[in-house]
């Protein structure tokens, strides 16, 4: 599961990095929560576009929004069968580009206190690393108030699937990130849906440090939450 991420680099950044075009740019993050607006990118007619979406799936037949928050992920073994997302599968394929993510230790559940946060990040030059990117698979939806017609919301939902390798040591999840080719793949709408989707994943070629707790609290947001909790220990002890 994914619940948090960084969003650091410039809409210029992301423009660049996943040949595509966009005009609305979000303000960088340290610190990004569900239900706050994030980068989707997506096909539109004949190009590829970068657009602002609500992080957290409503459904178009829902009656409002409040079931956002329960659906910032969706499984990617069970997309074809889940009435939030079957439906998206085959038009409304996305991708959330990510400049790094948070993840809970889940599995060392011994340890006494909160759980420890760690950040996940490309590897520099690896098969993943999108100029410092990473790309995460997702859907979105368009969601009409039916109370109020000028109440038009685009929202998104991260695709997640097994957790493979290191990553599976703090959490049995991982959000589905893919490589320059599954890229093409998943955001060509005229394919079916890839075979490699609910397969189970190689280990991704990324790095995982643990960081500060600080960021269990969405009112931190600067740049000492993806400093190595080592490193932010050290610089308190000069001080």
């Amino acid at each position: 599961m994914c619940g948090r991420f960084l969003r650091i680099s410039s809409l210029d950044e992301v423009v660049q990095a996943f040949d595509a075009t966009g005009i609305d740019g979000l303000e960088r993050s340290f610190n990004v929560p569900p239900t706050t607006l994030v980068y989707a990118i997506r096909h539109d007619e004949t190009q590829r576009v970068v657009e602002t979406m609500s992080w957290g799936l409503v459904p178009f037949w829902a009656k409002d929004q409040k079931r956002a928050a329960n659906a910032i992920n969706a499984r990617a073994e069970t997309l074809t069968e889940k009435p939030s997302f079957r439906h998206l599968v085959a038009r409304h394929r996305s991708v959330m580009p990510l400049d790094g993510y948070y993840e809970w230790d889940t599995v060392t559940l011994a340890q006494s206190g909160p759980k420890q946060p760690y950040l996940v990040r490309p590897i520099p030059g690896g098969a993943l690393d999108r100029r410092g990117m990473l790309a995460a698979a997702s859907l979105w939806s368009t969601w009409r108030d039916p109370q109020r017609e000028d109440v038009v919301v685009q929202t998104v939902a991260m695709v997640t699937t097994q957790a493979q390798g290191k990553l599976a040591t703090i959490h049995h999840r991982m959000p589905l990130l893919l490589d320059a080719d599954e890229t093409e793949e998943w955001l060509d709408l005229d394919a079916g849906l890839p075979a490699w989707v609910t397969s189970t994943r190689r280990e991704p070629e990324v790095e995982m440090y643990a960081v500060s707790p600080r960021v269990n609290s969405v009112r931190n947001n600067d740049p000492d939450l993806v400093r190595p909790i080592d490193a932010v220990e050290d610089q308190q002890r000069l001080f």
